[in-house]
């Protein structure tokens, strides 16, 4: 072996890549176990919070192990595929730098951090191993940097340097255009953070890169590498303190003051509602909804109201207030558990719903979730057959796209109507849709029933004329 080849890093690594090969090794036995999973949990979000992604509400109510989960599980195919291919190359290159065990210590810390730091920007619910791959490429970007490298590396950093940059001004400019019109969006804030922690941690090898790695003795780095070890540690363990516990926020009182009644811990509830206040101040929706759910809880119906009323004030519309509603619930239920948390409340705003003028992106959606509160209700108060029909109707007509959902509670609505011919009609209009998530099961079943409350029905008729 020549000087040469002694001194320079190799961009890619010629050892057995033990524990890159481990990292992907784990990510595709995720992805190929939530293929089976998906069908029996459905789709969207709320599938990929089930099998571990992180969901805010659920870190905030303690399972911090999603930190570690949400690296492996992902959006499909693609997402899989993609992230595979660029941990294979990246990680292959610095698994040779810092060696196997630093290379895991790397993926988990900036993979945290970086998911740490996204609960703090964005808090919504995200998964992937994105934040650490941009990590990886950050200590990469460092340590070729510092080590001495021929034209090949010189090329691959000035590469790899490109890439991080457009990737980054690419999730910016995607998440300007989606703003408003899409729940999608690029975690630009868990690249960012995995990027700077990658940095940090590579600086902080460098010394034992050099030594142990490269067989050449290190020159002196001064306390640099040590200083940012520190810096990546400290802003690991803040970023994940403040993610857990995020007392500026809002939305966290908000949530956890609803998550407290549902425990039935009115003096946890009480506190938070304090604290909402101080974060939001005493004007603002989440809290008027919170006083709502206090005094439904102590059995208070006019404050109730009263206080609905109030949230309705500091809203566009009714459509906007059961939207922020239903979301203080967050990934620990369902949406149809979440709709019907509140059933006096929500059908409250679903009544307003109702006749508001006009119509929004999601107001098919939302006519059809208030179609489902009023059919089965359990607050009698609430439930209501004949309000169900109308907006199950009103629904399938602000529908263009004619989705199974509408389809579905149209013929729930007509069933609960005792009209049970239209209802097998209309559950045989929703079959031909074709499947989705495995309801083409679910839809045979209700139709069958349906068929045999109609038969019912006319038997009856029968015998009594």
């Amino acid at each position: 072996m020549g000087k040469q080849d002694m001194q320079t890093p190799h961009v890619h690594s010629d050892n057995r890549s033990i524990a890159t090969w481990s990292l992907l090794m784990v990510s595709a036995g995720c992805f190929l176990s939530t293929i089976g999973a998906e069908p029996e949990i459905g789709g969207g979000p709320l599938a990929m919070v089930s099998l571990g992604a992180l969901d805010p509400f659920r870190v905030w109510s303690g399972e911090l192990w999603r930190f570690v989960t949400a690296l492996f599980i992902y959006d499909g195919f693609l997402d899989f595929a993609i992230s595979a291919f660029v941990l294979l190359q990246l990680g292959r290159s610095l698994e040779y730098l810092i060696g196997p065990s630093r290379l895991i210590f790397l993926v988990l810390i900036t993979g945290a951090g970086g998911f740490a730091t996204s609960l703090l920007v964005n808090m919504s619910i995200t998964a992937g191993i994105s934040g650490a791959l941009f990590g990886i490429a950050g200590a990469l970007m460092v340590l070729l940097y510092a080590l001495p490298r021929a034209t090949e590396q010189t090329r691959f950093l000035k590469g790899l340097t490109l890439i991080v940059a457009l990737n980054l001004g690419l999730g910016f400019f995607t998440n300007v255009a989606l703003a408003g019109q899409s729940s999608l969006f690029v975690d630009n804030a868990a690249h960012a953070a995995g990027l700077v922690l990658g940095m940090l941690l590579g600086l902080g090898f460098l010394p034992d890169t050099q030594k142990h790695f490269l067989g050449f003795k290190a020159p002196k780095a001064g306390s640099w590498p040590a200083f940012a070890l520190a810096t990546a540690m400290m802003l690991f363990m803040v970023a994940v303190t403040a993610a857990v516990q995020p007392s500026f926020s809002p939305q966290y009182h908000f949530s956890m003051g609803t998550l407290a009644l549902q425990a039935k811990d009115l003096q946890r509830a009480r506190e938070h509602k304090q604290m909402l206040a101080a974060a939001s101040g005493s004007n603002s929706a989440e809290l008027a909804l919170l006083n709502a759910r206090i005094a439904a809880y102590e059995g208070h119906d006019a404050a109730h109201i009263k206080y609905l009323r109030d949230a309705l004030t500091l809203v566009p519309d009714a459509s906007s207030l059961l939207d922020t509603s239903m979301a203080s619930f967050g990934g620990l239920m369902s949406k149809e558990e979440a709709l019907f948390a509140d059933e006096r409340g929500h059908g409250f705003l679903c009544d307003k719903i109702a006749r508001q003028d006009g119509s929004t992106g999601n107001q098919n959606r939302l006519l059809n979730d208030c179609a489902w509160l009023f059919l089965y209700a359990k607050d009698k108060r609430v439930n209501n057959a004949a309000k169900g029909l109308n907006l199950a109707k009103a629904a399938v007509k602000a529908d263009n796209k004619m989705s199974i959902d509408t389809l579905h509670t149209l013929a729930e609505a007509y069933a609960a109507s005792k009209d049970y011919q239209e209802a097998v009609a209309t559950m045989q209009r929703a079959e031909l849709l074709g499947p989705r998530f495995a309801a083409q099961k679910k839809l045979e079943v209700d139709r069958q029933r349906m068929e045999h409350l109609a038969m019912k029905a006319d038997s009856e008729f029968t015998a009594t004329h």
